[in-house]
């Protein structure tokens, strides 16, 4: 179908979910591309810029320079949503309140802490 991706709409992989309307679908167009264009390498270079385009709404010239940044420093862009995720989990595992939250942030933040910590 004219106009409809082939890889379909966005889907969350492994990130954080922000619930704000637009900037919610723009999140999660940036971690499925990241999921499809790196990890399972069945985007090219020009389909990963269109989807940018699409579903994240970028400019094409800003959508060539994310999927050229995610193609020099894809481990960083992994390693980035992964350890967003394994640090929410772990402040959210035993906290029931924002401050709660805030506070063990804090604590984690201020003591040396290494990723097996976080399991």
């Amino acid at each position: 179908m004219k106009g409809v991706s082939p890889y379909g709409p966005p889907t969350t992989v492994t990130c954080q979910r922000i619930t704000c309307g637009n900037l919610q679908h723009r999140h999660d167009a940036l971690c499925d591309l990241d999921h499809r264009y790196n990890v399972n390498g069945d985007m090219s270079i020009e389909e990963a810029t269109r989807w940018l385009v699409d579903y994240a709404l970028m400019s094409p010239q800003r959508a060539r320079q994310r999927v050229d940044f995610i193609s020099t420093c894809r481990s960083y862009v992994i390693n980035y949503n992964l350890g967003k995720d394994m640090v929410r989990q772990y402040i959210e595992r035993d906290t029931v309140s924002a401050a709660q939250r805030w506070q063990e942030f804090q604590r984690m933040l201020s003591t040396p802490t290494l990723p097996a910590d976080l399991q």
